[in-house]
């Protein structure tokens, strides 16, 4: 069995007395008005994310339910370490104002379920290919670059935004081509979804496919793992659908070649 990696274990121990050394020399951080040493920066940053700094081995830090943890990063694993840390930073992203506006991450500002929102792109058990793990995590970020978002950009016009995958003549929102659009009914049905009340679901969920830490009501436990899988590898095949499709492929061809259009506004949920 491989020893665990450590800082201690990865360090020389005449450094890890040199940075005891110095941070026990260390003055007050003071507000940047002069040329600071690495470790007032480091300080503020930790400070940032909601961290503390107590001693030179010793940082506290906000796990996913903001409860302050103290992490000895001499001794622990330093895979672990920068496991807390991430969790750290990504709840500070959480709470920036303009993840909390994202219409389509509501649901989301109240925590996230990291370990079932990303199982079928960690797990030993996920079918998922490479693409499509590579589609999840586009999904995830919500990063769907969809016609209505592009409409919203200014790079087409109201015209060209209209769903091709369908006749109704509508724009292709997010919205749309998941829960409304007759094109992908077959693979609604596929992955047991067509019961499923997604306007009263957590729009993180049924527009980016991310778990909230509150399961949607009258869900138990394992039904609520068992949907997040569903509606996760639906939006994957449904992406993968449409941008595999004639006319979008067509519709992306013209993007790519077309200039800056007037703006025309609208929705891009």
């Amino acid at each position: 069995m491989a020893p665990m990696k450590t800082m201690k274990a990865m360090c020389k121990p005449p450094l890890i007395e040199d940075i005891e050394y110095v941070w026990n020399k260390l003055p007050t951080c003071r507000r940047r008005n002069t040329i600071e040493s690495p470790f007032h920066s480091l300080k503020r940053l930790t400070i940032h994310f909601g961290g503390q700094w107590h001693a030179y081995n010793i940082i506290a830090l906000p796990d996913a339910d903001g409860i302050m943890q103290d992490h000895d990063f001499l001794t622990l694993a330093w895979k672990d370490f920068r496991h807390h840390l991430r969790v750290a930073i990504r709840r500070k992203l959480m709470q920036r104002p303009e993840f909390k506006t994202r219409f389509d991450m509501l649901g989301a500002q109240d925590g996230i379920n990291f370990e079932l929102t990303r199982f079928l792109l960690t797990s030993a058990k996920s079918t998922l290919s490479f693409l499509e793990r590579g589609i999840l995590r586009t999904v995830l970020a919500g990063a769907v670059w969809t016609p209505s978002r592009q409409l919203a950009a200014n790079k087409i016009t109201i015209d060209q935004a209209r769903c091709v995958h369908c006749g109704q003549g509508c724009t292709e929102t997010l919205g749309h081509r998941l829960w409304h659009c007759p094109a992908w009914h077959n693979l609604r049905c596929k992955h047991r979804l067509l019961d499923f009340d997604h306007s009263s679901a957590p729009r993180c969920l049924t527009r980016c496919g991310i778990a909230p830490c509150s399961p949607v009501s009258d869900v138990s436990p394992l039904e609520w793992a068992t949907l997040v899988k569903h509606v996760q590898r639906f939006m994957v095949e449904v992406h993968h659908a449409a941008m595999n499709t004639v006319a979008a492929q067509r519709q992306f061809a013209f993007l790519t070649k077309s200039r800056k259009a007037p703006s025309q506004g609208g929705s891009h949920t």
